[in-house]
């Protein structure tokens, strides 16, 4: 590998005169030998490199000029016929043609057949598409049947134009008039060439390419740019050339060559701008990786606008680039712009709308990204429910910041291009009054589900009631929510028939115990047994983490003529409230069993009428009937 330069003193500036590479003597012998080594390497690379060139021109040229005597023998033998064609015709024209008229007719047919037929012989010689053998010019087989056939319409209508113009002039054809065929013809010539320059741009553009080496360079990327924009201003002079001869413009030659320097220099010099310009543009979205890493999401937002503004930028040199070249053609274009009263408003209008868009995009961005960072702030402390309350409110503010940007932008571009919007204005208040007293119902919908959602009363996968029913949120939107009741069936409730919500998936839960024993039971007994079943509960692993605070008595809540009531409540979470509940009525139950407490029972006294076989007994007889009944 080459040694990489040494450091060059302090003192010396980067206009002085070039240093000398170090010698052998001045660097370690290790690095000295492979140096040498390198150096020798690359020479005999290059001696290689030119050797074998200097020997491919060799073989070339040789085998031209051993072609060349054979490509002369067919030459010849072609033109045998023609010249016996050209007898003829000339002894036609002397001795067979009387009128002088049709003699001159048939020389000049003859002579501007046989000049065209020389010239198309002639790029047979070179191309010979049929005998390869004796080919002059180094083209593939296809290429010299594709150049010869399109040699053969271009020496075909150029023959024609010239037999019109010379067979005109000789038969008094009025001057115009040939001259207009005359210059019909020479445009379909332009026309052929225009369409043969555009089929071989690709292969023209690869045949003027540098070399690689020269490639890497600015120099050769430059010419690189320019062969492959070779048929540009070949079109331009193919097109140029036909309408200076056809419209006889004094000083066309002259005045073409101005124009094509001129668009050259225009085009230069847009291109320069539009390098500097979309370089700073790219600089200006590059995210650095340390930003990109604090901000993930600026990328993303970034790139959503980097195209249209590219976009707007290469519109915007192209239409200054193309008033300028016009205004140097001689074409007023900038007094337009500044003279004129449609330029002038046009350019104004222009501006106002870009101005709004931007504004408008900028507001767009800013409340975006506030609201995705407060997201990311209320994730990062770890307030997942603010989180999802924000998630569940961002897409309706999306949209209405939305509507009200896009009616802002709307009305500005209506303005700017002359649409009076008074009467828009006063047509939408005067509407927005009708459906606001039409639709009273939406509109309730409307502002109650933005302050329930506000107020984050609920949230998809809550329990709650909400209008007497019970169930599962499972969607809610700006004017509805859907509930999944305990059955399965979905129920939709608009939020103006909301009036209360009980929420039971907020915070914590309470699972409820209640009892009801005997009056004659020891109701101290049953508290401690109820307290006991509590502890076990909060130490089982299975429900330990269900449960939030210990076992809270309440105590006896009421005393009846055959019942004790005994209740208590243990705090847990939402999603354990049920099975901690049913768990301890479990372990009371057995519990009960196990200490036998008896439940209360109701005795009822029935008083029966007299049977008939015992009207003769003067006290009637009593039955009391005994019946438990169960409560828990």
């Amino acid at each position: 590998m080459p040694t990489p330069p040494l450091p060059q003193p302090a003192g010396s500036a980067s206009g002085s005169l070039p240093v000398d590479p170090p010698s052998a003597d001045t660097l370690p012998s290790g690095e000295a030998a492979s140096a040498e080594e390198n150096q020798a390497e690359n020479q005999a690379e290059n001696q290689a490199e030119h050797r074998s060139r200097d020997a491919a021109h060799r073989r070339n040229t040789l085998r031209v000029l051993r072609r060349v005597p054979f490509a002369l023998l067919r030459l010849v033998l072609k033109l045998l016929p023609l010249g016996a064609f050209l007898l003829i015709g000339n002894g036609a024209a002397t001795l067979v043609a009387t009128a002088p008229h049709t003699q001159l007719v048939i020389l000049a047919v003859t002579s501007i057949y046989g000049v065209s037929r020389s010239l198309w012989l002639l790029m047979d010689m070179l191309l010979a598409p049929r005998a390869p053998g004796v080919r002059l010019v180094e083209v593939s087989n296809e290429t010299a049947r594709f150049l010869i056939g399109w040699w053969g319409w271009l020496v075909a209508v150029l023959t024609v134009a010239i037999c019109i113009t010379d067979v005109g002039r000789i038969l008094d054809l009025p001057a115009r008039a040939g001259l207009a065929i005359t210059r019909l013809v020479v445009l379909v010539e332009h026309v052929l060439v225009a369409v043969l320059i555009w089929q071989t741009r690709r292969k023209v553009a690869e045949s003027l390419h540098p070399p690689r080496r020269l490639r890497r360079r600015s120099f050769g990327r430059v010419l690189t740019v320019l062969a492959d924009r070779w048929w540009v201003p070949a079109l331009f002079f193919d097109a140029a050339l036909w309408f200076v001869w056809a419209a006889q413009i004094r000083g066309g030659y002259a005045k073409m060559w101005q124009l094509f320097l001129s668009s050259c220099i225009v085009i230069l010099v847009c291109r320069l701008i539009a390098v500097m310009l979309l370089g700073g543009l790219d600089r200006l979205f590059r995210v650095e990786p340390g930003v990109e890493l604090q901000h993930p999401d600026l990328l993303r937002r970034a790139g959503r606008y980097y195209p249209v503004l590219r976009r707007i930028v290469v519109w915007a040199l192209s239409v200054a680039g193309a008033v300028v070249l016009l205004q140097w053609w001689g074409i007023p274009a900038l007094g337009f712009f500044t003279h004129g009263t449609l330029g002038t408003r046009l350019v104004s209008a222009l501006v106002t709308v870009l101005v709004t868009v931007v504004v408008g995009v900028l507001v767009w961005e800013l409340v975006n990204g506030a609201l995705d960072r407060q997201i990311g702030r209320f994730n990062d402390t770890n307030q997942a429910m603010r989180a999802i309350r924000l998630q569940t409110l961002l897409p309706i503010l999306r949209t209405l910041l939305f509507v009200v940007l896009g009616a802002i932008l709307l009305l500005t571009v209506l303005s700017e291009i002359g649409v009076d919007i008074a009467p828009l204005l006063a047509g939408a208040g005067i509407l927005g009054v009708a459906v606001g007293f039409g639709s009273q119902k939406l509109v309730q919908d409307f502002i109650t589900g933005i302050f329930l959602l506000v107020e984050n009363a609920m949230q998809v996968g809550d329990s709650v009631t909400v209008a007497g029913i019970s169930g599962t949120v499972e969607h809610l939107s700006i004017r509805t929510l859907r509930l999944r009741g305990g059955d399965g069936s979905i129920q939709i409730i608009p939020f103006s028939s909301v009036s209360t919500v009980a929420n039971m998936s907020r915070d914590f839960a309470v699972a409820t115990v209640s009892i009801a024993i005997a009056f004659s039971e020891d109701t101290d007994r049953v508290c401690t047994m109820l307290d006991a079943i509590g502890a076990e509960l909060r130490a089982d692993e299975g429900f330990g983490d269900k449960i939030l605070a210990d076992f809270a008595l309440n105590g006896i809540d009421s005393l009846g003529e055959y019942a004790v009531a005994i209740s208590g409540t243990m705090r847990c979470t939402v999603a354990g409230r049920w099975p901690v509940q049913r768990e301890f009525n479990r372990r009371l139950r057995a519990r009960m069993m196990e200490d036998s407490i008896a439940l209360p029972q109701v005795h009822r006294t029935l008083d029966l009428p007299a049977l008939p076989g015992l009207l003769d007994r003067a006290q009637p007889r009593t039955a009391t009937f005994d019946q438990d009944t169960s409560h828990g």
